[in-house]
């Protein structure tokens, strides 16, 4: 029969008992509840006799907890709540954004699972949310959402919440060849002119931001007017991929443009306002990339994707107007270093070839774009 003793120096209570073989068995209850320890004791032989799995002792565990008067299990869904606000204090705009992206995804996947305890989250459950992603998005970004969500419930096996981490074991999902996708490319001038013609304002301006700054779609969407700097006619802001401070000149046509834009009285306002809370509050960039995808097809620069249908990767994307930048400018015979400079890349290689670029290169460089 099940006991319990407690060692000298120990405040918990240490279950004993026998196996099915008749072996003697014993493991700490992690309480110093007595009656609490009695009933483990009890489940833990069950459990050996049984053959009952850790996840099925952990929740009759947890019931016993909450009726000797213990706190309560949290659900998935207020879990997450408190995830995020414990990571907000410690980490990157865009890293709270991927929680956020994450997050979403996950709990939009369970529906009304996401209300139950986080110990009842299966690695089936996870295994269908990740099937679920590869039919509509790349390889790449499911497996990105997947160390996400692996993070996340390492979080709550820190917290003791679970005893084993669900997602620790899911395989990736094979990324193709690049002989199975379309290799991405810069836009020629008039395919730019062509989504520029179907493109509301705020998106006319963000490509034109793209096209002239290389930036990247996260950091455009989240431009404040602070970072423009129209005194010394220069766009300052950190990079979201590779926390470094960017500083570029502003190229005659953007400058025009920035010009005509309705003034802001609040320096801290968003320049696009509509993407910024698109990005903030609906999930990150996925969803904006989804409406440039659009205005490619509306532009006939991507052939209409059926609703359904996996997608793949798209030689035209809105990381191609980098790709445009970078080409126009290697097009015109500016340095490698200048380049690298301008776009603000993140490779190690690729900064210490542009630690002494100086202003007046980067301004030859701006003077090397065309007009759209």
């Amino acid at each position: 029969m099940a006991s319990i003793w407690l060692p000298p120096r120990s405040r918990y209570w240490v279950a004993c008992w026998r196996d099915s073989n008749g072996r003697q068995r014993r493991a700490s209850t992690q309480t110093t509840d007595r009656r609490l320890a009695r009933k483990a004791a009890e489940e833990f032989e069950k459990a050996s006799r049984g053959k009952r799995t850790l996840a099925q002792i952990q929740k009759v565990l947890l019931a016993l907890s909450q009726e000797l008067g213990g706190e309560p299990e949290r659900t998935l869904r207020v879990f997450c709540s408190d995830f995020l606000a414990e990571k907000k204090p410690s980490v990157s705009v865009a890293s709270m954004l991927f929680y956020r992206t994450v997050i979403s995804k996950l709990l939009g996947y369970l529906g009304q699972r996401a209300d139950r305890p986080v110990s009842e989250v299966t690695e089936r459950d996870l295994v269908g949310l990740r099937n679920k992603l590869a039919e509509t998005v790349s390889a790449r970004t499911v497996n990105h959402v997947s160390v996400g969500i692996r993070t996340i419930f390492k979080a709550a096996q820190r917290a003791k919440l679970i005893t084993e981490n669900p997602a620790e074991h899911i395989a990736r999902v094979r990324e193709f060849d690049d002989h199975h996708q379309e290799k991405r490319r810069a836009f020629t001038l008039a395919e730019l002119r062509a989504v520029l013609s179907v493109a509301d304002p705020e998106w006319r301006s963000m490509i034109v931001f793209a096209t002239y700054t290389g930036a990247r779609l996260g950091d455009i969407s989240l431009l404040r007017w602070s970072n423009i700097d129209l005194q010394h006619g220069e766009l300052r802001f950190i990079a979201q991929k590779t926390g470094k401070t960017i500083i570029v000149p502003l190229a005659g046509p953007l400058l025009e443009h920035v010009t005509s834009l309705p003034s802001a009285d609040n320096e801290h306002a968003f320049v696009h306002p509509r993407a910024a809370e698109t990005v903030i509050n609906r999930g990150g960039t996925a969803k904006l990339s989804t409406q440039f995808g659009h205005l490619l097809e509306s532009a006939g620069l991507r052939g209409i994707e059926k609703e359904n249908a996996k997608r793949r990767s798209n030689a035209l994307t809105f990381h191609s107007l980098r790709h445009t930048l970078i080409s126009v400018m290697k097009s015109a015979g500016v340095s490698q270093a200048t380049v690298a400079a301008f776009v603000g890349h993140g490779s190690q290689q690729i900064t210490n070839l542009y630690t002494h670029v100086d202003r007046e290169s980067m301004e030859r460089a701006v003077g090397a774009l065309p007009r759209l």
